[in-house]
């Protein structure tokens, strides 16, 4: 599993400066559990597909019963589009440190947890695109919602155009 990481990690260092790889942050939140959570992500556009590494947290306060971290990887498949609208299904691989997993009535709670969750998605496709996402914890059967907003790393500039410039152009005194 580490090796697959480190896999990925390379893999986005190499490709950094494309205009189809993202960077972003992101809010969860978990409805069973009523938590919220904090994330960081990466993605990388391939066709109609994407490969998205990321890290969740999820602080205990007073807020928040739940306590963990979690470092996965999302697999997503672009399915619609409507001018810079876009939706995707979601398959989701992590694994899981359940920080106070020994506070939980849960059976099979554990520190170590691998997960998967399904999902579907909405982002509006420009060079800064906000999403929101409905996952679904195939394990603990949970419900999460993720909003946030993904950067592109190399969005194209738009140029200025100096009148100067137009093979037109004459200047009248």
């Amino acid at each position: 599993m580490k090796k697959l990481y480190i896999i990925i990690i390379l893999f986005f260092s190499i490709n950094s400066f494309s205009q189809s790889t993202w960077i972003g942050i992101n809010t969860l939140y978990n409805v069973q559990t009523e938590s919220l959570g904090l994330g960081i992500h990466f993605k990388k556009d391939i066709k109609k597909t994407s490969l998205s590494p990321f890290l969740t947290y999820y602080p205990k306060n007073n807020f928040n019963k739940i306590n963990e971290a979690i470092f996965g990887v999302d697999l997503n498949y672009n399915f619609y589009k409507y001018k810079k609208l876009r939706s995707y299904a979601l398959l989701s691989f992590g694994y899981n440190a359940w920080i106070n997993y020994n506070e939980s009535y849960l059976s099979g709670a554990q520190y170590n947890n691998l997960n998967t969750e399904l999902g579907i998605a909405f982002r509006y496709n420009s060079c800064i695109s906000p999403f929101i996402e409905l996952r679904y914890s195939i394990k603990w059967m949970e419900c999460t919602i993720k909003a946030g907003v993904s950067i592109a790393l190399n969005c194209p500039k738009k140029r200025k155009i100096n009148i100067k410039d137009l093979p037109n152009y004459s200047k009248q005194d």
